[in-house]
């Protein structure tokens, strides 16, 4: 069946474009917990602002493309006839790996931003 894989596939992208549209409606000013906040984003206010200002993007963005790759291994995997739990195993491996790249990509711009503005 390819409708199950498909819905599960679905949640980790479905969950990035939400919270990037979340963070792009209201960004978090001051730094916290809340927002993109990680190590590097609070470092300092100039980044934080820079983190708050890109993360959005960047999650919607990689959101959509990992919407996209999902749908494929879905179609894939059922066209090759193998389990579900396979597919959904991999949908999921695929969309930690992003979800990973996405932050270690968000902080590099940062990173990126930082040493610009010496």
């Amino acid at each position: 069946m390819f409708i199950l894989p498909f819905i599960l596939n679905q949640i980790m992208p479905f969950v990035m474009i939400v919270v990037g549209y979340l963070l792009h409606k209201k960004p978090v000013e001051k730094i916290s917990s809340n927002g993109y906040s990680t190590r590097v984003s609070r470092k300092s206010q100039e980044n934080w602002d820079y983190a708050q200002k890109i993360a959005p993007g960047i999650f919607m963005s990689i959101g959509i493309t990992l919407c996209v790759i999902e749908l494929v291994i879905s179609v894939v995997f059922t066209l090759l006839r193998k389990p579900e739990y396979i597919n959904v195993f991999a949908g999921e491996v695929v969309g930690f790996v992003v979800v990973f790249m996405v932050f270690c990509k968000t902080d590099s711009e940062i990173k990126k931003n930082e040493k610009g503005t010496l």
